[in-house]
């Protein structure tokens, strides 16, 4: 059983309390200073600060701009 997409419950960085972005094996912080990546291991979201990855300005910006091609008006 896969982590489902969308469960009904923000969820938000526990580092900066900004909401995160959902990926297809993590969530990420959508704060442009935190950049957190928290990964999805084993269907369970690994919310935990120590162990997050701080992604590169260029790859979060890659992440968010695909997150608004998603939710923009073309999105199927």
């Amino acid at each position: 059983m896969a982590f489902p997409d969308d469960i009904g419950v923000q969820f938000v960085c526990p580092k900066c309390r900004t909401p995160v972005a959902r990926e297809p094996e993590a969530f990420v912080c959508q704060d442009a200073t935190c950049r957190l990546k928290y990964d999805i291991v084993d269907d369970i979201p690994r919310f935990l600060v120590d162990e997050a990855e701080q992604l590169s300005p260029e790859r979060w910006q890659q992440i968010m701009n695909a997150q608004d091609g998603e939710s923009g008006p073309d999105a199927t």
